[in-house]
């Protein structure tokens, strides 16, 4: 599975403004290691530095430009486009509606039509990334700036949430389906909109809510807020993968607190296999260490450290082929010996996708003596592409697609596989839970995909 992106936009007076946008990326590092950027507005000067790899590598440029009145900055994996630098972002314009940068995350459903369109109009394209594309669309269109961009998102379908600058403003944009996140806040000296609550706080700054869904947040230099809706028609489509893997723990993602959303997915998983009486649980770290907690909680089994990870490792899904990600599981994680020997234990994860990465722990496991395993995952059996951000295989390399949980115990070799039932995913989200999106459980897409 390859993750989508993090985008951080700052207005205000700062000392050092590349430096906190540099802040915010490292905070949504989790969200891309492909490339990091950062533009910066200066008197209507814009300066913008790109580097592949991590948010860190732009410390090593020379000579940045540290003031400026407006930045935005983005760190990227690649749902759109190919692994390069050229398709690194902010994209940067100077247009017929003046000088702008993008940054954005999410995946466009009708991409490769509006590209060919661009492409007959005379466009010349730097790279193949959707952002790219958003900007030539917005270039292209006719009145002021508001016009030309609220024409462009009545186009564009998909998901995006999106910061935006130009010579006057900082800009947040959110699909009306709120597929990706995007919140905003205040911090000393001005105001932030980024993708998670983590890149607020690390800037010490004070959360102020959401950017809703088919509006536009508008933040001018003198500080002040306007929200300008570009659609009335809503339909809520949170993707629930946010909370199952994607954000932070201690970010706050739709309304709610990723880690205490993840515990209370562990102690469902408990309460929907109350027959399985393991020794010991254990948690595949980190993205499963919430759900292990609930289900320790709710089982009555004691949680354990089986399994150890190298933190300077990357995630392994960043990495582009699979041999790759199964290379950088057994540099990332090793079982603790005297913790697991011949113990039967509760294996805990977050997901299930391709199931090679789950046979290399397994694997490492075994070679430590474990007793029987019992693989648990805090979500439903993905069995459908996600076409809005998430760039899942193709449904028939996706493991729970082919085979049933007994099937996938077989090819894994262990005692059982128990996936988190959709209802009860539904219980653990509460009254909201009609606002998330579904597809890769259950394959009820919110639109057509026009992409190939």
């Amino acid at each position: 599975m390859k993750e989508y992106c993090g985008v951080s936009g700052i207005i205000g007076n700062f000392d050092d403004i590349f430096y906190k946008l540099y802040l915010t990326l490292f905070a949504l590092q989790h969200r891309g290691q492909e490339s990091a950027g950062i533009s910066l507005n200066d008197k209507d000067h814009f300066f913008t530095y790109k580097r592949s790899g991590f948010a860190r590598n732009l410390l090593d440029i020379p000579n940045v430009q540290r003031k400026g009145a407006m930045g935005i900055g983005h760190v990227r994996y690649s749902t759109s486009g190919n692994s390069n630098i050229a398709n690194a972002q902010p994209v940067y314009a100077n247009t017929n509606h003046g000088k702008i940068s993008l940054a954005h995350n999410g995946n466009l459903v009708n991409y490769k039509k509006l590209r060919n369109h661009l492409k007959a109009a005379g466009a010349i394209f730097q790279g193949n990334s959707d952002s790219e594309m958003i900007m030539h669309y917005l270039a292209h269109q006719e009145g002021d700036f508001l016009a030309a961009l609220t024409s462009t998102l009545h186009t564009i379908r998909g998901a995006y949430s999106i910061v935006l600058m130009d010579e006057d403003a900082l800009y947040g944009i959110r699909d009306p389906y709120g597929f990706r996140p995007l919140v905003y806040g205040k911090i000393d000296g001005g105001y932030i909109i980024t993708s998670e609550t983590c890149a607020i706080d690390i800037l010490n700054g004070e959360y102020l809510g959401e950017v809703t869904e088919g509006n536009i947040l508008r933040i001018d230099k003198s500080g002040n807020i306007e929200f300008i809706p570009f659609t009335k028609e809503i339909i809520k489509q949170n993707c629930v993968f946010e909370h199952i893997y994607f954000a932070r723990p201690d970010s706050c993602i739709f309304g709610k607190n990723v880690h205490k959303t993840r515990y209370r997915m562990g102690e469902e998983l408990a309460r929907e296999n109350p027959d399985i009486r393991p020794d010991i649980v254990v948690a595949v770290p980190d993205s499963g260490l919430s759900a292990a907690m609930g289900f320790a909680d709710e089982s009555n089994v004691p949680l354990d450290r089986g399994l150890i990870r190298n933190h300077y490792v990357g995630r392994s899904f960043i990495y582009p082929t699979q041999e790759e990600r199964k290379n950088i599981v057994r540099m990332k994680l090793q079982p603790v010996f005297e913790v697991i020997k011949g113990k039967d234990i509760a294996l805990i994860d977050d997901s299930m996708v391709r199931g090679t990465t789950a046979k290399e722990i397994i694997g490492l496991l075994k070679q430590k003596g474990v007793g029987k395993i019992h693989y648990f995952l805090a979500c439903p059996p993905i069995k459908y592409s996600c076409y809005f951000g998430i760039d899942t295989p193709n449904r028939k390399k996706l493991i729970a697609n082919n085979l049933l949980p007994k099937e996938i115990a077989e090819y894994l070799e262990i005692e059982s596989v128990n996936f988190l039932s959709i209802n009860g995913l539904k219980r653990v989200l509460k009254g909201n839970a009609n606002d998330y999106c579904y597809a890769c459980f259950a394959g009820n897409y919110i639109m057509e995909i026009e992409n190939d």
